[in-house]
């Protein structure tokens, strides 16, 4: 890592233990919320620099990059620039890999919640909301009229129902 990012990590380190003296107090709970938060946040920002250290270029891809140049450069002068370019190149389709497989995750996990959802909707009850002098559950007239307001529903539509019994 360079001088300077060791610098910024050394600063969090500092302001971390500052948090962390001051929880350690306690002297409210408000403190210690507050002190909690910010040794979170500074957790997560050490957790970021770490992710932040290059990877050094595999030797096979120096001594392919070093090859290429020697057969394909011009001239011995730009030999380092054609090494830079086949090491770029390599970079740049890391990057398409590790976008493409990205993408796939996507799908498979959306392709597992439109089947999850459909398993789901098979064994729903399909039903109509309506008054029966009395709600059909367990339900004082507050909570029935909560109930229909969070799920968006009225007396007269038209609904899917499903059950999952508690033990």
């Amino acid at each position: 890592m360079t001088d300077k990012v060791e610098l910024i990590r050394k600063e969090i380190e500092r302001l971390k233990a500052k948090q962390l003296a001051i929880f350690n107090k306690g002297e409210s709970e408000e403190s210690c919320d507050d002190a909690l938060t910010h040794i979170s946040a500074y957790n997560h920002l050490l957790s970021f620099i770490d992710s932040l250290s290059e990877e050094p270029v595999s030797e096979d891809l120096e001594e392919f990059a070093l090859q290429y140049a020697g057969h394909h450069a011009p001239y011995d002068s730009c030999m380092q620039e054609v090494e830079d370019a086949v090491k770029a190149g390599a970079k740049w389709q890391k990057e398409q890999d590790q976008s493409t497989i990205e993408l796939a995750e996507d799908h498979a996990m959306l392709a597992g919640m439109e089947k999850m959802r459909e398993q789901m909707m098979k064994d729903a009850i399909k039903c109509e909301v309506t008054w029966i002098d009395g709600f059909m559950l367990d339900y004082t007239q507050e909570q029935q009229d909560d109930l229909l307001e969070k799920i968006g529903a009225k007396v007269g539509d038209k609904v899917k129902l499903i059950i999952i019994k508690e033990d």
